[in-house]
């Protein structure tokens, strides 16, 4: 999947957004690359991004309890857009990972 082939329209937070909205948010997403083992972001904080993975693999943990793996095509941290509230889980980079990252204030 590259950012260019990336269908905002079936990710349910952007699912009602007009297809201007949708320019708007696919210009505002910043690609990062990040390496084995980087915490994205950790439960209990307060979050700011939301990311969606287009290459590698992500764990995610819950008070330190592996729960699930995310990959290409799978996002974490929407609700960090939504409201202020704590994230509920860890996510941390299996493998080298490239992601799209849109903060709460491109958001808004």
């Amino acid at each position: 999947m590259s950012h260019a082939d990336l269908d905002l329209s079936k990710i349910w937070l952007f699912s009602t957004s007009s297809a201007k909205d949708l320019r708007t948010i696919r210009r505002a997403l910043e690609e990062v690359t990040v390496p084995p083992d980087r915490v994205l972001c950790e439960q209990g904080t307060i979050g700011r991004e939301f990311f969606l993975i287009v290459e590698g693999q992500a764990a995610v943990r819950r008070n330190n309890r592996k729960v699930a793996t995310l990959g290409p095509g799978q996002y974490f941290g929407e609700m960090a857009l939504l409201d202020r509230r704590p994230r509920s889980a860890t996510v941390i980079s299996d493998t080298e990972m490239t992601l799209l990252v849109l903060g709460q204030r491109q958001f808004n």
